[in-house]
């Protein structure tokens, strides 16, 4: 009997051994679980600050369009505006010199009815 309790003992001690490899083989897949589990949530975090940064210079890039474009009718409205008032300029000097025009021959036929002398 002695053989038979040695062999249990023998094949307790190898399932004993076998049994503490698996203990030790969960313990180190748990850990390495566990670092990858909080390397994924840093990774999410990372990731969702990014996106809110992304998007708060979106929103800033959206207000600046919007005041450029602002500028951008402003600067047309008042080149409009210009363009205008040249063109009102300029037919305000063409009746002015049309007007002296006319008011010069007027002069002159008046002096030539009058045969007075012609001043300037």
């Amino acid at each position: 009997m002695s053989d038979g309790i040695q062999a249990s003992e023998a094949r307790v001690a190898e399932l004993l051994a076998k049994l503490e490899a698996a203990v030790k083989a969960a313990e180190e897949a748990s850990q390495k679980a566990n670092s990858e589990a909080g390397f994924a949530f840093n990774a999410k975090g990372m990731a969702e600050e990014h996106a809110k940064a992304i998007s708060q210079i979106k929103g800033t890039a959206d207000v600046e369009f919007s005041g450029l474009a602002t500028i951008k009718k402003s600067a047309e409205e008042a080149a409009n505006i210009a363009s205008s008032c040249r063109v009102t300029s300029d037919s305000n000097a063409q009746a002015i010199a049309e007007k002296k025009a006319q008011s010069e021959r007027d002069a002159v036929a008046a002096h030539a009815a009058s045969d007075l002398p012609l001043t300037n």
